[in-house]
């Protein structure tokens, strides 16, 4: 059974090119984590949109459920009026609603750009580590102190990744990090995408290691290439804005974009 919304999701269109980047958030971020690499981007004629996912950004009042499956759906309902060819661009679990996304609407889906890809088989985490990440909801200090340990975000990135987590329900926090830390049945064996794939990876993020790329993602697509950047952790599009920027224009061009 689908699970329904409540009401649409938040997003922002600019341009109306001919083909169509959507921007899928990490967890407990918002569609504003993309401007600085969005403004970088030298491809042109394109629709670039960026959203909020349930229970966060502008969607933080959404009651839920979160479960991946329901979340991949609300994305649908951005992605199908965009009517265009499209490639989706996901950060760690957005990069686990993009897949899910492009096997819903595979007839439209052009490619996947992946940044610090959480599996979308889930990731099983050490107990102290997984109760703190469940109980980020509501406290910015906590998530600050947690954030100094990416040493390549500035203090204002530090202070938008916090801001962008003061404000979530602590119940809808713990919710989420289950659904992205659980993963989804899908997971558990190859990738059923096949359009072209890129992986953007910080060297230095400790979260989603290379070698957890090798064993968990890559094997899974068997064709993605991978980008790497340097000075870069968990969050590539922050930190290295213009790297990332090249890498996603290099991949359209690939495309023929």
């Amino acid at each position: 059974m689908t699970e329904r919304r409540v009401k649409p999701l938040p997003f922002i269109q600019t341009g109306r090119g001919a083909n169509a980047l959507v921007f899928i958030h990490g967890f407990l971020d918002d569609g504003s984590f993309w401007r600085t690499t969005i403004q970088a981007l030298e491809t042109r004629n394109l629709a670039l949109v960026t959203l909020d996912l349930p229970g966060m950004g502008e969607a933080a009042d959404d009651p839920g459920p979160f479960s991946l499956d329901r979340i991949a759906q609300a994305v649908t309902s951005v992605v199908d009026p965009v009517n265009r060819p499209t490639v989706l661009v996901g950060h760690s679990m957005g990069a686990q609603i993009a897949e899910l996304v492009a096997g819903m609407r595979a007839h439209q889906i052009a490619g996947l750009v992946l940044l610090s890809p959480i599996p979308l088989r889930g990731m099983a985490l050490p107990q102290v580590t997984a109760t703190a990440l469940r109980s980020l909801g509501g406290n910015p200090g906590r998530e600050r102190e947690r954030l100094r340990s990416s040493t390549h975000l500035q203090v204002a990135d530090l202070a938008h990744v916090a801001a962008a987590r003061a404000t979530l329900h602590p119940r809808t926090v713990a919710a989420l990090f289950d659904a992205w830390s659980d993963g989804h049945e899908n997971g558990l064996v190859p990738s059923v995408i096949k359009v072209p794939v890129l992986i953007i990876h910080g060297v230095d993020d400790p979260f989603v290691t290379r070698d957890l790329l090798s064993t968990a993602i890559l094997r899974r697509f068997g064709f993605a290439r991978v980008a790497s950047i340097s000075n870069a952790s968990h969050w590539p599009h922050l930190e290295q804005p213009a790297a990332t920027a090249k890498a996603i224009d290099g991949f359209l061009a690939e495309l023929g974009w």
